[in-house]
């Protein structure tokens, strides 16, 4: 009966090892199903923000080219607006420079007409003085004449 009983109790105490054991692989084994599902979770995880940066540094290339092309344009657009106003000034400075040459040759055949004016009415008025001159010299000796019969 002894024997039994130890028989007994050693079966007993196997099956809880056992059962103690199979629990403890259990766990482990749910442990580990867990941990594999973490790293795959965070690797996921990382693979997500991975491409998100990526994606994020395609943008700001895009971005980057973008205002880099904007700034071009705009630097040909300045030099082309600077030219035309170049063609502009020196188009304007060539007209204002065959007015002002058109307008001194006005007033230089306008200062030559006056003075051929000035010239003939000085020339008619001396004229005229002479003649009349002549005619009061004329006159005089006349009545001088007459006086002396």
């Amino acid at each position: 009966r002894k024997a039994k009983e130890e028989a007994d109790r050693r079966a007993k105490e196997e099956f809880e090892r056992k059962k103690r054991e199979e629990a403890e692989r259990g766990e482990a084994e749910i442990a580990a199903r867990a941990r594999a599902w973490k790293e795959k979770k965070q690797q996921e995880e990382h693979e997500r923000r991975a491409k998100l940066n990526a994606e994020q540094r395609v943008r700001e290339d895009e971005q980057r080219q973008k205002a880099d092309q904007d700034a071009t344009r705009r630097e040909r657009d300045a030099a082309e607006r600077a030219k035309v106003e170049q063609v502009r000034r020196a188009r304007d400075a060539e007209e204002k420079s065959a007015a002002d040459a058109a307008r001194q040759a006005r007033e230089a055949e306008a200062r030559k007409a006056w003075k051929e004016t000035e010239r003939k009415t000085r020339e008619e008025a001396h004229r005229k003085g002479k003649q009349e001159s002549e005619q009061r010299s004329k006159r005089d000796a006349e009545k001088r004449e007459a006086a002396a019969k």
